[in-house]
């Protein structure tokens, strides 16, 4: 059944404008997924770096890109999606095709499409990526490592968002082509973190709940791999495929809710573990998929800034700052202080819990810091655990 044709009833309750910007980005395993199946892909010389680097790059990709605080890098929601059917207020899956099909290339025209359409916040990602592919390129020629790492870091976080189909298109959260969305205000809906938007239910939260099953699934051989020395070509490629990925979950969501008889929230509290069951399979293969595209267009991007740059030697890179400064924050001595008598710490940026004794926990921001007197009250509150300090181990 096509989305657009489905009569799904809305509920929305207290809206406001900033409600978008209410609900996290990404699950931040998406690019903990991304990073692990990238490394594979690139060049012999450079994956053996950056797998020695690993857990820095993923560190740089979530809790430290989002940690913008700290001033290591400024926050702009609109940086990690761009609506490529804002030429359209047309719902229909075909007509938001077109328009994402001829979304112009340049900047400054792009700018006066969002303007001509009423469209504020239309995002910036193809850019923000093409421009951060120069750092990097930039970080190679000059051999820092600490730069290197931040930079891939950051790179592989945009070039993931740029493989979600929900940071392709207008309709972020579902409501213009009929999908049940509510407030996070409404206490009854907290049944499940899945039931905020279509966006949030088959894309953060489906990350986040999958996380095992995508990271053992989400594989890609090496074969496809090729150097992209194109940046901004290849986000427009990447950025299409994404779109014409986001009719299927739409399809899925809307598919569910009408055979399940879903007309208000409700209705849909009741037939919620029924839902689960008919939209988590296809949505993960849709969301698979793309996180297979983004483990490509990741490695592609980095190895042709290293090409870019000369192919430099890893073993000739320096160490120019302090590994804690990646994320432009140190442990501080209250954090150390804190450590003794609360026993887990998260950022209020991350879905993830540490030990307090971490290197991970210890580059949170202490402004960002959340604490939490055990493992279980952590999860309670919608955290996982962190695969380096295992937390819920011994």
């Amino acid at each position: 059944m096509h989305p657009s044709t489905t009569k799904v009833v809305v509920v929305v309750l207290t809206l406001s404008p900033g409600f978008l910007h209410a609900e996290p980005e990404e699950a931040s395993e998406a690019y903990e997924i991304t990073a692990a199946a990238m490394v594979p892909l690139l060049p012999s010389q450079l994956g053996v770096f950056i797998t020695t680097h690993l857990d820095a790059v993923c560190v740089t990709a979530t809790v430290g890109l989002e940690d913008t605080s700290s001033g290591a890098f400024p926050g702009d929601v609109g940086w990690h999606y761009i609506m490529l059917d804002a030429a359209t207020r047309e719902t229909d899956a075909a007509s938001m095709r077109a328009a994402a099909q001829a979304f112009p290339h340049k900047r400054s025209v792009a700018r006066s499409l969002f303007k001509l359409n009423d469209v504020r916040g239309g995002g910036s990602l193809p850019w923000v990526i093409a421009g951060r592919y120069r750092l990097l390129s930039k970080a190679f020629r000059n051999g820092h490592r600490e730069d290197i790492i931040r930079e891939v870091g950051i790179l592989l976080h945009f070039a993931t968002d740029a493989t979600l189909p929900f940071n392709t298109t207008r309709n972020r959260d579902g409501v213009a082509t009929g999908h049940l969305r509510w407030s996070l205000e409404d206490g009854a809906s907290r049944v499940s973190e899945m039931n905020r938007s279509v966006r949030h239910r088959l894309q953060v939260t489906l990350i986040h709940r999958l996380r095992d099953r995508l990271t053992y699934e989400v594989r890609v051989v090496p074969e496809r791999y090729r150097t992209i020395t194109a940046p901004l070509d290849a986000v427009f490629e990447v950025l299409l495929e994404s779109h014409r990925a986001l009719e299927e979950l739409l399809a899925t969501d809307a598919n569910a809710m009408t055979s399940l008889g879903v007309v208000d929230e409700k209705t849909f509290v009741a037939e919620w573990g029924e839902y689960c069951e008919r939209v988590t399979d296809p949505a993960a293969e849709v969301i698979e998929s793309r996180l297979e595209a983004a483990a490509l267009f990741s490695a592609g991007l980095i190895g042709g800034a290293w090409i870019e740059a000369g192919s430099p030697a890893p073993n000739g890179w320096s160490a120019t700052t302090a590994v804690e400064d990646l994320t432009g924050s140190k442990p501080d001595e209250t954090t150390e202080n804190q450590a003794d008598t609360v026993p887990f710490v998260g950022s209020r940026h991350s879905t993830v819990f540490h030990r307090a004794d971490c290197p991970h926990a210890k580059r949170i921001k202490q402004t960002n810091r959340v604490y939490f007197k055990t493992a279980e009250e952590a999860q309670k509150a919608g955290r996982s655990p962190c695969r380096s300090c295992a937390p819920l181990g011994p």
